[in-house]
């Protein structure tokens, strides 16, 4: 493997990690918001 595929794989890797970070970070604060709406009413 050339380092120019390695560094095409790596880059692929941070971005999907970095998405899959973003995506749980939003979740929580779904989560977080819904248990604040519930817990005002």
């Amino acid at each position: 493997m050339t380092p120019e595929e390695q560094r095409a794989i790596r880059a692929r890797q941070r971005s999907r990690s970095i998405a899959t970070a973003v995506v749980l970070i939003a979740m929580v604060i779904l989560f977080f918001g819904i248990t604040l709406a519930k817990l005002s009413h």
